[in-house]
């Protein structure tokens, strides 16, 4: 929320102004701060005015993506915010209507109210949808990664970090004459990583196995992974949820997503060929083949979970018996996310192979890690930045935009919050003086 003002809001706050939304139960949340932004949707941090709960609020934007001007390839999945914001909606409650599977344990989180809102041209604060979730109160595991990532520049110094620099690397440090002396990184939990992977493995499987269809979640990477410590920051292990179902599609709508790709694919050819631009459609030429339909239809969920696992929380480098375990555990992973491959070639309506091994082998591996991890300056640090995480999620005070000063008019004041609402705090909400909270 870097350039807000300081938020305030209890006894003592200066006189301003809060934002606040009302819903058609009449409920009424307010605006604490925002959390991210994202290709769909806006996302805050919200209270309930009554109760104080502090929840997710998705402000969904005007138009995903704007139709062009050309027949490009992507015109064919460009749809407007509202749909995906509707569709993720419907997934989940397919999701929640799928008979459950023993000993799986699926992960993501339903919705506490939706709110569709109606585009009118000229609206001043056009959203399409609004809806409230519970809070996850480790935030994503993205944050986790970013934070500790600037632990490790804090303690190297901005000379030898980058942001491509992976928590496991022998990195050199600089002593005080100036000299490099070896250091090693602090190390991301194991045992956190492992149950991060059985997790959100569990959800997966259940998606691909329990419906009368495959679901493909389509978006899953580390931004998306959402952590929650059930116990608060006193809980030792958090839990691990996928959030964000907007691109979401069962594998009926991913094979007519492929098919009019390849359809697409072949006029665009095929007006090449002719060499009369913007014709329109032709049919191709004998001699063209579309591409095959490889497995581009699951290409977000375990191979981009796996990357960007691989990545920010860093699995490079080496030492230790549980970092090897951990590596074997990855490899597990690539292999069945490459056997997937294969079979989508073979049959692209077949479903993905079973995670059951993947997911006994990660939990496995979570008990020996949290064993021997139990004390380390890894687990320690990870201790708090788990209560620092905890506190920041849930412990916010409405945001105040203070007003009053001097030659500030009343009226000038409410001027100056409406015009700073539309540019800094999405949805519709409207004004309410912070003396009447």
């Amino acid at each position: 929320m870097s350039g807000f003002p300081q938020a305030g809001g209890d006894q003592g706050a200066p006189p301003g102004y809060v934002y606040v939304f009302d819903t058609p139960s009449n409920e009424s949340y307010i605006f604490i701060r925002r959390l991210a932004e994202g290709a769909q949707s806006k996302v805050n941090l919200v209270a309930h005015a009554q109760t104080r709960q502090v929840v997710v609020q998705k402000v969904n934007k005007d138009l995903l993506i704007r139709p062009s001007s050309d027949s490009s390839l992507l015109t064919t999945l460009a749809e407007s915010s509202a749909n995906n914001e509707e569709r993720e909606i419907r997934i989940l409650r397919l999701l929640h209507s799928f008979p459950p599977m023993p000993s799986f344990t699926p992960r993501w989180m339903l919705p506490i109210s939706y709110q569709a809102i109606p585009l009118h041209p000229g609206q001043p604060r056009p959203c399409s949808s609004i809806s409230y979730w519970p809070v996850c109160n480790g935030g994503s595991l993205a944050e986790w990664a970013r934070a500790w990532r600037e632990h490790n520049s804090h303690a190297l110094g901005p000379s030898t970090f980058t942001s491509n620099t992976t928590f496991l690397t022998d990195t050199p440090a600089h002593n005080n004459s100036g000299s490099a002396t070896p250091r090693a990184l602090i190390p991301f939990p194991v045992s956190v990583i492992a149950r991060c992977v059985a997790q959100i493995s569990e959800t997966l499987h259940v998606i691909y196995q329990a419906g009368p269809e495959a679901v493909y979640h389509c978006d899953l990477h580390i931004g998306n992974v959402f952590v929650h410590f059930p116990g608060g920051s006193n809980g030792v292990l958090p839990d691990f949820y996928l959030g964000d179902f907007g691109y979401a599609r069962t594998a009926n709508e991913t094979a007519a997503d492929q098919a009019a790709i390849a359809d697409r694919a072949a006029a665009a050819v095929a007006r090449c060929l002719a060499k009369v631009p913007g014709a329109g459609y032709r049919p191709p030429p004998p001699q063209f083949q579309p591409p095959p339909l490889h497995h581009q239809r699951r290409r977000w969920d375990m191979t981009r979970f796996i990357d960007t696992l691989l990545g920010p929380v860093g699995l490079a480098g080496s030492g230790g018996e549980m970092r090897t375990a951990l590596a074997r555990l990855m490899a597990m992973a690539k292999f069945l996310d490459r056997q997937d491959e294969e079979l989508a070639v073979r049959n692209p309506r077949s479903r993905p192979p079973w995670l059951v091994e993947l997911i006994r082998e990660a939990k496995k591996l979570e008990e020996a890690a949290l064993a021997a991890e139990q004390g380390t300056e890894s687990f320690q640090l990870f201790a708090q930045l788990a209560e620092a995480q905890v506190e920041f999620m849930t412990g916010g005070k409405p945001f105040v935009l203070a007003t009053a000063g001097p030659g500030m008019s009343p009226e000038m004041g409410k001027a100056y919050a409406e015009n700073f609402g539309l540019r800094r705090v999405a949805g519709p909400w409207r004004l309410v003086d912070s003396r009447y909270l």
